[in-house]
This record gives structure tokens, C-alpha cells and sequence, in this order.
């Protein structure tokens, strides 16, 4: 084998093992009360880089956390806690995620939105599915999308 080769290799290599390694690890937690008001997630917002975890911590009791229907990027798999249980996801597919608490998304409209990497494809399919949403939530989404970029 050439240097050349072996160099490329050993390259490819460190930067597969830095992409794991250099992954970011974030928290959002489910409130009955934050900064921001009663039944929120915070940070309502997050920008992170693919390849990072997001994990959701149920502070109170009595939340879930799962995405809004419609608003994932092609090919990203859903994703749902079970009522007051933490859950770490790790986000690869770049694009737009929103999130709500199922228990508290009608009268509070718990929701949230993350942003993964710079693509931002899937932003009309995102306000698609804001727009379905129940009035509280429907409100906070457009707010969160808007400050995305949309």
C-alpha cells in the first residue's frame, strides 16, 4: 500500500472517529413551569449539528415528548417517550423537528423546535403541519419556524 493510501485511510478514520467523539450532547426539559411560562420545554429552541443528542428530560411529572406529525425531514424516524420517562435521541438527518408534549399540546400547546444542520428543506412541510395544529400550539410553531428561518 502507497503512503498515499495509508495516509488517506488513517484520515478517514480519524474523522469517522471524531464525528462520534466531537458529537454534542444537548437537554431539553419538560416543565409544568419555566421562564418562558406553564407546561414549556426548554430550550424551545435548538440549532445543533447532525450527529448530535438531544436528550429530554421529564423535570415534572405527567409529560411525553414525540414529534409533530409532518414535521421531520424525509427519512428521519419519529420518535416518542412514554409519559414522565426521559428520552436521548440522536438526530443524523439534517432539517427540521418539531416536538410536543402529547399530554399538554391542546390547552398549552407544549411544543418545541430543533434545527439540524443548515437544511432547511422540509420548512413547508413544516408550516403544513403547524397550520394543523391546535391553536396554542399552532401559534408557538409559527413563532419557532419563523425564527428558524421560515
Amino acid at each position: 500500500m502507497t503512503n498515499f493510501v495509508r495516509a488517506t485511510c488513517l484520515g478517514a478514520l480519524l474523522l469517522a472517529g471524531c464525528a462520534q467523539a466531537c458529537a454534542a450532547d444537548f437537554e431539553v426539559k419538560a416543565l409544568n413551569r419555566g421562564t418562558s411560562g406553564a407546561f414549556v420545554f426548554e430550550p424551545t429552541f435548538l440549532k445543533i449539528a447532525p450527529g448530535d443528542k438531544v436528550t429530554f428530560k421529564a423535570v415534572d411529572a405527567n409529560h411525553t415528548v414525540g414529534t409533530v406529525r409532518g414535521m421531520i425531514p424525509a427519512g428521519a424516524q419519529p420518535f416518542k417517550s412514554e409519559r414522565s420517562k426521559d428520552l436521548t435521541v440522536t438526530f443524523a438527518t439534517p432539517g427540521i423537528y418539531g416536538y410536543e408534549c402529547f399530554v399538554h399540546i391542546h390547552s398549552f400547546g407544549m411544543s418545541g423546535l430543533i434545527v439540524v444542520g443548515d437544511d432547511l428543506s422540509n420548512m413547508p412541510a413544516a408550516k403544513e403541519a403547524a397550520a394543523l395544529a391546535p391553536p396554542v400550539e399552532r401559534a408557538k410553531l409559527e413563532a419557532l419556524l419563523k425564527q428558524a428561518g421560515g
